[in-house]
């Protein structure tokens, strides 16, 4: 994280899950279980993507997460708590050509996103 994000992140007091975790939709599904919270917002940087998978950012950084199990992630906190709101961000293809050959990615997140309850 940048030094600015990780001061809102305190200020803010957002929850957020260290790197490594192993099991990452048990530890979104615990975590958000213990929160007094009625809903979730999820913000997305398309950077955490492994570039294998996922190339159209500005700054790709290798072994990031699969898109399996971003969308896997995605689909349990949703489960777990009906979205508030999201955001979807470092989407930066080169040229339309990788914009139209990432797209089918973007829309699986996007698929995710929408895929919890609707209360």
């Amino acid at each position: 994280m940048d030094p600015e994000e990780q001061s809102e992140i305190e200020q803010l007091k957002i929850s957020v899950l260290p790197a490594g975790v192993q099991d990452l939709v048990e530890a979104i599904t615990t975590r958000l279980g213990k929160l007094d919270a009625s809903h979730v917002y999820i913000h997305l940087d398309l950077d955490v993507l492994d570039p294998a998978e996922f190339m159209a950012v500005h700054e790709p950084v290798p072994f990031g997460l699969s898109v399996g199990q971003v969308t896997s992630a995605i689909r349990a906190a949703v489960a777990v708590r009906p979205l508030a709101g999201a955001s979807i961000c470092e989407f930066a293809p080169a040229d339309a050509s990788m914009a139209s050959e990432e797209q089918p990615t973007v829309l699986r997140l996007l698929a995710a996103l929408t895929s919890g309850s609707k209360d």
